[in-house]
């Protein structure tokens, strides 16, 4: 069937569908055809459409499709680098509607997900500068343990945001959710604690 059918990188049409902004009838109509194997289906670097669908933004509605056919599977699916789709949501900036659902549907094991780097999606939410609102979800599924994962340099999310400059409301949410006197003494591999990173920023 043509909606099955996968390029010399295994990319299917709904995989350039939801790389190049297609509208929300096309994006149904692919899904309906190809259904759960569409929604699965691995092209380049080991991407599906969802994840395609989380880095370049696409609407709730368009990110329910794939979420409903794909199921959890679709949510924790890791391409070649260990990200899932709540990680590309995160990196690049997907509304709060669309990581809600992520998280919803992918449950706690989505939030604790970590790539090749030792990064998890709330890493990569304050890496990258991502609003209090989508940290707030991250921490209130993922917890303590979400807030105490480290990375492959023992950083933890707490570290990440004050190296990145977070806003003050980002921080608190990290220690609250993270237990202050942990949040604060935890030592990355270098031995600097979140103070460090917040006091060379100035």
């Amino acid at each position: 069937e043509a909606c099955a059918a996968k390029d010399k990188n295994g990319q299917t049409p709904l995989h350039y569908a939801c790389m190049y902004g297609a509208s929300e009838e096309i994006v149904s109509l692919l899904v309906e055809r190809g259904g759960k194997e569409a929604c699965e289906a691995k092209g380049y670097r080991g991407r599906t459409p969802l994840h395609y669908a989380c880095k370049h933004r696409a609407s709730e509605e368009i990110v329910r499709l794939l979420v409903e056919r794909g199921g959890k599977e679709a949510c924790e699916a890791k391409d070649d680098l260990g990200m899932t789709p709540l990680h590309f949501a995160c990196k690049y900036g997907a509304s709060e509607a669309v990581i809600r659902l992520l998280i919803e549907r992918g449950g706690k094991e989505v939030c604790e997900a970590k790539d090749i780097c030792g990064d998890t999606p709330l890493h990569k939410a304050c890496y990258y500068g991502a609003s209090e609102e989508v940290v707030r979800l991250l921490v209130e599924k993922g917890g303590k343990e979400a807030c105490s994962a480290k990375d492959k340099d023992g950083s933890t999310p707490l570290h990440v945001a004050c190296l990145e400059g977070a806003s003050e409301n980002v921080v608190r949410l990290l220690v609250d959710f993270g237990g202050e006197k942990e949040a604060c003494g935890a030592k990355n591999d270098d031995g600097d604690t979140p103070l460090h990173f917040a006091c060379m920023k100035g």
